[in-house]
């Protein structure tokens, strides 16, 4: 056999430099062990920056958003009071589309931030006799919460299953009150 005549001190010798090597390319400073946790790393760095990044511009659009609500909130004070002049109009409205545009840049930058569409947000302005009153609610549901074990469990239902049910206990109750006085008058 061919085997036989191999020294085997000289091929465990090279067995082991073969397993060194192979450990260090996996696990050594520039290995690709320590590579792949190092873009797993950056890539979580980077969502983490896009995420405080996103909070921030949230902060600006809300605080922007405020500050919109509290111009038109002036101007119905002095409308009220029969003070609006053509000139605090004219101030008014450049105040409030100085504030527009910089809502929609920060609308913008958070929507590539995200990775989406643009959403086209409508914020009235008294100037403008923009104001349409919201539609009505579409989907409403009820919670009910009733205790079950020490633990409260909430049961959403849609308002019509509430309506018929409601319907139900009415009926119910009435039948029940009706039989029972109707007994009570057969036995007097």
């Amino acid at each position: 056999m061919p085997w036989k005549n191999i020294n085997k001190e000289y091929l465990l010798k090279k067995s082991t430099y073969i397993i060194i090597f192979l450990t260090g390319l996996l696990l050594g400073n520039g290995g690709i062990l320590w590579k792949s946790k190092q873009a797993k790393l950056e890539q979580k760095r980077y969502k983490l920056n896009v995420l405080h990044e996103s909070i921030n511009i949230m902060e600006k659009k809300e605080l922007i958003y405020k500050k919109i609500v509290q111009l038109n909130n002036e101007y119905y004070k002095l409308e009220k009071d029969n003070a609006v002049t053509i000139k605090v109009k004219e101030l008014f409205e450049s105040r409030y589309k100085f504030l527009m545009d910089n809502f929609y840049n920060l609308e913008y930058k958070l929507a590539t931030l995200e990775n989406r569409k643009i959403k086209k947000i409508v914020i009235p302005s008294p100037l403008k006799n923009d104001f349409v009153s919201p539609p009505p609610p579409r989907n409403v549901r009820v919670k009910l919460v009733s205790p079950s074990n020490f633990f409260y469990r909430i049961i959403e239902i849609n308002v019509f299953t509430f309506l018929l049910i409601l319907i139900a206990i009415v009926i119910l109750n009435f039948l029940i009150f009706n039989l029972y006085f109707v007994k009570i008058k057969k036995v007097k």
